[in-house]
């Protein structure tokens, strides 16, 4: 049987309330209507629905209903896929190079919304190839990038210009929708 919110006893002479906490994407059944739905209990919610204090209740008719609507589809509909494409990676012969950093943080700004900064203090060495370019693997950490879900991810860099990522686990590039210029001093 479906899961259906429980509501809270009342808390005031306005109304009913709903919570909405970590079981929000799950339930099924709303208060009824005219009943109010409180959202402050999650803290992904309440940044989704604009709380920094206090709460904030809608009334499940006309605007409150919208605006609860609004809030359900910030939340369902944050963070898009990692697009990704196949790629055939090359493992790199054997001869050791030193690690290559870059000079200053670069930040990488992913289609997913999402941003990466690659420190000075990061060490790549290279892994091997795939057609796009180099495949640089992080030194003594791991590097991840985000969407809907999070992907350890290596660089992928031709010339002096990052041009997307090998997610390892995947066997996948993900490229960026733009090449960002990677600050990397001569070895």
């Amino acid at each position: 049987m479906p899961r259906r919110c429980e509501p809270l006893r009342p808390t005031s002479q306005l109304a009913q309330f709903a919570s909405f906490g970590s079981d929000f994407l799950s339930c099924t059944g709303l208060p009824p209507r005219g009943a109010w739905i409180h959202c402050e209990t999650n803290p992904y919610i309440r940044a989704k629905c604009g709380l920094s204090g206090g709460s904030l209740s809608f009334k499940k008719d006309g605007a409150g209903l919208g605006a609860m609507v609004l809030c359900a589809l910030l939340v369902v509909g944050c963070a898009p896929a990692v697009k990704t494409e196949s790629a055939q990676f090359e493992v790199a012969g054997g001869v050791d190079r030193p690690a290559i950093r870059v000079d200053r943080p670069v930040i990488v700004r992913l289609a997913t919304g999402y941003s990466r900064t690659l420190e000075p203090t990061m060490a790549w060495r290279v892994a091997g190839r795939v057609a796009q370019g180099a495949v640089l693997q992080p030194v003594g950490s791991v590097f991840s990038i985000e969407g809907r879900q999070v992907h350890e991810a290596w660089l992928v860099v031709r010339g002096q210009q990052l041009v997307g990522f090998y997610l390892p686990a995947e066997s996948r590039y993900a490229p960026l929708e733009a090449p960002v210029p990677l600050p990397i001093p001569p070895q």
